[in-house]
């Protein structure tokens, strides 16, 4: 959960909750100075291609960029194939897999393709999880 003010954001830890004392955590201090939750870079490699990389945390509160880079690029007019980077992906909520799974049917809808480049075995293990590896060409023993 985050609170934004004019300069400084917010955060509280994942859990919410101090594990050493079983008290509400205290907020932390985040400066702008210090580096974003999540960053999505898009560039292009071909004339009909682009790639995507995407470093950090892909949850809630920042999916909402990754959802963004992926829909502009997969509805964009000549873009065919996007490849996706997403080795430097530290942490992936189900928000971030249901991003995926979205641009891949948007994808598939217009004739597009994802080629997903690099995983995070974060990434990967989610994926199993939730049954959806096999449809972003991952095997069971990956």
């Amino acid at each position: 959960m985050s609170f934004t003010s004019t300069r400084v954001a917010w955060s509280v830890t994942r859990s919410g909750w101090d594990e050493r004392t079983s008290t509400p955590a205290r907020l932390r201090r985040y400066s702008p100075a210090m580096e974003p939750p999540l960053r999505v870079d898009q560039e292009a490699v071909t004339e009909d291609g682009c790639r995507i990389t995407v470093c950090g945390e892909v949850d809630i509160a920042t999916v909402g960029g990754l959802r963004a880079a992926l829909t502009d690029a997969i509805t964009g007019p000549h873009i065919r194939i996007v490849i996706l980077d997403l080795k430097h992906v530290t942490f992936m909520d189900a928000s971030g897999v249901e991003a995926l799974v979205v641009a891949q049917a948007l994808a598939a809808d217009r004739g597009r393709v994802i080629q997903v480049e690099r995983w995070s075995p974060r990434v990967i293990h989610l994926l199993q999880l939730c049954g959806v590896a096999d449809d972003f060409g991952l095997s069971a023993a990956a």
